[in-house]
């Protein structure tokens, strides 16, 4: 009699283990080098498109990506490491509950280097991929201007930009309009970030 309550036990109880497995998150760790010299990269992105997670590397070159337990489920995913002046690599990973080690050796590119853009999210993607037009103002442009105020600078540097004083006053607040005032609700001015702090 015994041996059946262990054995009805037991069969009750690989459910329940099988459900604590796949209950449980998931943590990709890895660091991000210099194919060439070994060395760490410090701000690398590393992003899984299809669970919309990612990381960037710390001074270390290290980076974690922490995966919900609800977000588990023993699928494989494409983890993609980029870095300004790299080759983006990639590799394909199986997302399981505990830990999970993915390092990444990225090759240099210079000469891919203007065809990387940062997004307003944050996330490292090719020109291609944007689907929408940009323009690119250099510095030598803006020393050149003989302006004190940055956004007065920009003046006719860059096509559907419109830059307007409120007067003549030296100091007088600059306005600048990219593509006209297309908003309903929201103020018509851009926003600036500098050194990933908005101003």
């Amino acid at each position: 009699m015994l041996k059946k309550h262990v054995a009805v036990f037991g069969i009750l109880l690989i459910p329940m283990l099988a459900a604590a497995q796949t209950g449980q998150d998931a943590v990709i760790t890895g660091t991000v080098t210099d194919a060439s010299t070994g060395e760490v990269l410090a701000g690398a992105n590393v992003f899984l498109e299809a669970l919309n997670l990612g990381a960037a590397t710390d001074a270390e070159g290290t980076y974690q990506v922490n995966i919900p337990a609800r977000q588990v489920r023993g699928q494989d995913v494409e983890i993609v490491a980029r870095f300004i002046g790299y080759r983006t690599a990639e590799a394909t990973i199986v997302i399981s509950p505990g830990q999970i080690t993915q390092d990444f050796s990225l090759a240099t590119d210079v000469l891919g280097l203007d065809e990387i853009l940062v997004t307003g999210r944050g996330q490292l993607t090719s020109k291609e991929k944007i689907g929408v037009s940009f323009s690119s103002v250099f510095s030598d442009q803006i020393m050149n201007s003989g302006e004190s105020n940055i956004v007065a600078a920009l003046a006719a540097k860059a096509p559907n930009v419109e830059i307007t004083k409120s007067s003549g006053e030296p100091g007088a607040a600059t306005y600048l309009r990219i593509r006209g005032a297309n908003t309903i609700t929201g103020g018509t001015q851009p926003l600036m970030v500098v050194d990933g702090t908005p101003i």
